[in-house]
């Protein structure tokens, strides 16, 4: 509770105060009184300063009518399955880049060219060539020039498109 994000009234919604020995694994459950329907004041004041017992304190609690359970909102069913959080992390990857492109994978994969041919267009589709910027992307000092201009950041869209040398 202590190192996580959970009091919307601070700036940093984290408790200030320094978790008490042996209490590092109080949960957010346990700050409530026996109905949950309130805040156990004593025990929120005994824990942590004024200010973060201020927050916690004016935090609305609302009342349960059944007992909680676990909702994966990206199926219907709302079942967790390894194929709908692979799919949920699919789309947050195209959502993030910044070229869209209409190539499936599919498309790529049954072209009839070498095996090596239909890897690289598909890095180069997915924008996940070692080009210069891709390796400081993923922390891997290097000069971000071109090396075979030495002039402009090396791209894959420099490279290809742009580039008199390569």
């Amino acid at each position: 509770m202590w190192s996580m994000s959970w009091i919307r009234n601070l700036p940093s919604l984290k408790p200030s105060t320094s978790p008490p020995l042996h209490q590092e694994d109080l949960t957010v459950n346990s700050l409530l009184s026996a109905d949950l329907n309130s805040w156990d004041t004593t025990l929120v004041q005994s824990l942590f300063n004024d200010a973060d017992v201020a927050a916690i304190l004016s935090t609305p609690l609302f009342a349960c009518s059944g007992s909680d359970i676990r909702i994966w909102k990206a199926t219907v069913d709302g079942t967790y399955t390894v194929k709908s959080a692979y799919r949920v992390c699919y789309d947050l990857l195209l959502a993030a880049t910044p070229v869209r492109n209409n190539l499936s994978w599919n498309t790529i994969w049954n072209l009839r060219i070498p095996p090596g041919l239909r890897s690289f267009m598909w890095c180069l589709a997915h924008q996940c060539l070692p080009t210069r910027v891709n390796l400081l992307t993923r922390g891997i000092p290097c000069e971000e020039t071109c090396v075979c201009c030495d002039t402009l950041v090396e791209s894959h869209m420099h490279l290809f498109f742009v580039c008199s040398k390569a």
